[in-house]
């Protein structure tokens, strides 16, 4: 079974809630990269999908970084509204499938 694999990009409290609660339970989806500007919530969702997979995402404070990754099909982005546009406008530009 080939598994969408996902970049979520905001960790706060949605970003973090969907990939615990929605993301990690969906047997075709892989977390495979989590991105937030600060370190100790991309140390959280990190260990969550580790908890969960078994497998470390890629983990950075630096969202382009997810987007040069060729294992990230997909991106959620849960920023803030002051980042959001630009974030999103960019995954889509890189060709990845994204979701607001």
């Amino acid at each position: 079974m080939n598994k969408l694999r996902i970049g979520v990009i905001g960790l706060g409290n949605r970003g973090f809630y969907l990939i615990k609660h929605t993301l990690l339970k969906l047997e075709d989806v892989e977390v495979t990269a989590v991105c937030d500007e600060y370190e100790d919530r991309v140390e959280n969702a990190a260990a969550e999908v580790f908890a969960a997979s078994g497998k470390t995402p890629f983990k950075t404070t630096d969202y382009t970084k997810v987007l040069m990754r060729g294992d990230v099909d997909a991106m959620v982005v849960s920023t803030a509204w002051e980042s959001h546009i630009e974030i999103a406008a960019s995954s889509m530009e890189a060709g990845k499938i994204t979701a607001m």
